[in-house]
Order: C-alpha cells, then structure tokens, then sequence
C-alpha cells in the first residue's frame, strides 16, 4: 500500500486548520501598511512557506496584496497634494463691536503637515521624492579631498557632491 497524498484530503489542512478568510484579513492589514511577506505571515500566525505556496495557488490574493503595498505611498501624494491647498477650519472668536464682546465664526484655511508624508514617500521611492543626491561607494574617497567650508555647503543642501568633486549629476 502506497503512502502519502492520494487525493483523499489527506494530508496537513492549509494554515493548520486556521479560518481563511480571517488569516487573509491579518494578511491584508500588514500589506496595506507596506508590510513584508514575513511580517504579514508572522502577523497571521502561519509560516512564510504556507503563505508563499498560497499566493502561487491564489492568484487574486496575490494581485491584492501588491495593490495594498501600494496604498500608503498613493496616501502619501495625497497627503502632499493637499498640503498645497491646507484645509478650511472654523473656529468662534470673541471680538468687541461697540463696546460689547460679539462671538463670530471666523473661516480660515489652515496649512497641512506633509513633512511625514514626504519622508514617507522619500524613503519608498528615492528617485521620485529624495532630496538627497546618490553617491556610488567608490565616490566617497573623494570627500576626504573636500574643505570643512565645501563639507559644510552640501550638509546645508546649498551645493552637491557632484558641485565640488566634477562627478556626474545623479537624477
């Protein structure tokens, strides 16, 4: 007699017995915050070889889940984008109109933080959103060459590398 899978649902059930569907709704949470594989699975509680042998057999799931690792940096130009234009707040303040203290509704608009956004999306996608300019490993002997003044220069982001060592311009 022949051991081993025969087709008759032998054999371990998928996640260990665990429900499906609340272990793709773990999984989903740690994607839609950009989180890895091996966190989302640790998050789950089931190994990363089940999860990797269930994304080859669910295709879907696996579509879904690159469309989530992709929803916090689509947050974050959103973020950035409605920094440019702040949001409209209204508030009551107190003023005197002759002699007496009237309340008024005062509307104003007030200027989003998009710092954490931008770092966000800067550190996700250097070459879109970083500020800082790229230097290859076998460019950075060349900074011993460099003054305090010109050191100095290019901590302030007043001149780059590139100004002071002839190097290429990365983009």
């Amino acid at each position: 007699m022949k051991r081993g899978r025969q087709g008759d649902g032998g054999g371990r059930k998928q996640f260990n017995g665990k429900n499906e569907e609340i272990v793709i709704q773990k999984l989903e949470q740690v994607w839609a915050v950009d989180g890895t594989d091996t966190e989302a699975a640790f998050f789950a509680d089931i190994s990363p070889a089940a999860l990797c042998e269930y994304l080859k057999s669910h295709p879907k799931v696996a579509e879904r889940k690159e469309a989530l690792k992709n929803r916090p940096i689509l947050l974050a130009r959103i973020a950035m984008i409605e920094s440019f234009d702040g949001h409209e707040e209204e508030r009551e303040e107190t003023v005197k109109k002759d002699g007496i203290d009237v309340k008024v509704k005062v509307k104003f608009k007030t200027p989003k933080n998009a710092d954490m956004a931008m770092r966000y999306a800067a550190a996700k996608r250097k070459r879109e959103f970083s500020s800082l300019s790229q230097i290859e490993v076998g460019e950075q002997g060349a900074f011993r060459e460099l003054s305090d003044t010109e050191l100095a220069q290019i901590a302030a982001g007043k001149k780059t590398p590139a100004d002071f060592l002839g190097l290429e311009k990365k983009p």
